[in-house]
């Protein structure tokens, strides 16, 4: 089979070619990550590993990083997301650079994925004709599209704004345009800033003796959209109200209390959601919680989040793809957990009900807190309070005024079960070492730590049990 380089080329020259002079203002050294699966002698695709970076620039270098291996049949991937110069590895969100382009990862349902819920190709096409910003690029790589809607200038869709707002917009977009027609769409790249897509011109290693295609492509650059033209078309989803602690200690939710800034006091605002800003999200999944990524350098793929079963890990299916971690545009770091099992698995320990009905759960850093504290033992009702008093006692702010819960993190690692960890949390009068009971919901309800259920169109801030200052 004959690799075709012309495809790559059109690739990135529709892609990438226009913003080169932008690109080399942001870092001269801006550079692209390669990376391949390599099939073994049973067919089924290994991670080679990251195989190299090239200059964003030059389609030729980057080809050459990948063509070895994909004259083995490897499956070849780029990340989508320009990387900075100097980035190690396949490059997690921190790594990137700037976005040209808001790419969409549709399965339709033949071949490997025929007996999942997703559409079939017909109904992707309808997806695509009903979308608001026709794409620059789409290509076909064997089992689905990737879309790619091609934008004017380069955009940081961690720092910016703007960015951010405009990531949120295009995945609600696709998320309830699936749902509208009862069908399944792929949420982690639509989650993962750090995401890679296939390389037009190489081969589809689960349809054998085929090639990564252009199905469509755009002719000039006429056509690529203005950031504010987009943020029109597709509106970031609704935000919830943060809750902000008044003087008299009750709960508001009016005038300017709608962001908590990391950083800020524990007399306006609840422990935990401080912690949900300020917290390090991934550090408690790795360290804490067992989690890992799917074989990939730092952010850049599908997370694998234990499923336990309440407790008990299963050890026929110890691990899945089933979360991901990604940065909301509010600035709030969120897991998103789009597996069931998972899902049920982690309200269990959260003495929450999951909504079957929702298609992702979005956790934040305080509500994964809760998670260490209820796997140690506690109760889950027990575990929002025993967070937010850990909360309270570590949080130290440093020098330049940013939170910093190092030696938190290092001692929940230490505990080997609920007594070391209530040990670390400051004694009460008159029962030293116990915690207060938190009044229990007539129908467990998600804390507040829970940022929201996403079903369709329906965004609801979850209600919870109150968490008093200690």
């Amino acid at each position: 089979m004959t690799l075709d380089f012309d495809a790559w080329d059109e690739q990135h020259t529709r892609l990438f070619d226009r913003h080169l002079a932008a690109l080399g203002e942001l870092d001269d050294n801006a550079v692209l990550s390669m990376t391949t699966n390599t099939p073994d002698r049973e067919g089924r695709l290994v991670w080679d590993g990251f195989v190299g970076t090239a200059p964003v620039r030059d389609a030729e270098q980057a080809w050459a990083r990948i063509e070895r291996n994909a004259r083995k049949d490897a499956a070849c991937y780029f990340g989508i997301g320009v990387r900075r110069g100097g980035t190690r590895g396949q490059g997690g969100k921190n790594d990137v650079l700037a976005h040209t382009l808001l790419a969409a990862d549709l399965d339709w349902a033949e071949g490997d994925h025929k007996s999942s819920t997703n559409p079939p190709r017909e109904v992707l096409e309808q997806w695509i004709n009903d979308c608001p910003a026709i794409p620059g690029l789409i290509v076909n790589s064997g089992g689905g599209f990737h879309i790619y809607a091609t934008l004017s200038e380069p955009v940081d869709v961690q720092h910016d704004p703007r960015g951010r707002a405009l990531y949120a917009g295009w995945r609600h977009w696709w998320v309830a345009r699936a749902r509208e027609d009862g069908f399944n769409i792929d949420l982690a790249p639509l989650n993962n800033q750090a995401l890679v897509l296939r390389v037009a011109g190489t081969p589809c290693p689960k349809y054998p003796g085929t090639l990564v295609t252009i199905e469509r492509s755009l002719e000039t650059t006429d056509d690529d959209y203005e950031i504010d033209d987009l943020l029109t078309l597709f509106p970031a989803p609704p935000e919830p109200e943060k809750r902000a602690r008044t003087a008299e200690g009750r709960t508001s939710r009016g005038g300017d209390k709608s962001a908590v800034p990391a950083g800020g006091s524990l007399d306006d605002f609840t422990p935990g959601d401080l912690f949900a800003v300020e917290g390090d999200l991934e550090t408690i999944l790795i360290d804490l919680l067992d989690a890992d990524y799917a074989g990939r350098t730092g952010d850049a793929g599908s997370l694998l989040l234990p499923w336990t079963n309440g407790g008990a890990v299963d050890p026929q299916h110890p691990f899945g793809k089933n979360g991901g971690v990604f940065v909301h545009h509010d600035g709030t770091p969120l897991l998103s957990i789009y597996g069931q099992g998972v899902r049920e698995d982690w309200a269990h320990f959260a003495g929450t009900i999951p909504d079957t009905h929702a298609e992702l759960d979005l956790y934040n850093a305080f509500y994964a807190l809760a998670q260490v504290v209820a796997r140690k033992g506690a109760d889950p009702e027990e575990s929002w309070s025993l967070a937010a008093r850990l909360v309270v006692r570590y949080r130290r702010i440093d020098k330049n005024g940013f939170a910093d819960y190092g030696d938190l993190y290092d001692d929940l690692a230490a505990c080997a079960d609920l007594d070391d960890l209530i040990a670390l949390v400051p004694a009460r009068k008159p029962r030293p070492g116990t915690v207060r009971t938190l009044d229990a919901p007539t129908r467990p309800a998600p804390p507040a730590a829970v940022i929201r259920r996403i079903s369709g169109d329906t965004h609801a801030l979850a209600s919870a049990p109150k968490i008093r200052r200690l």
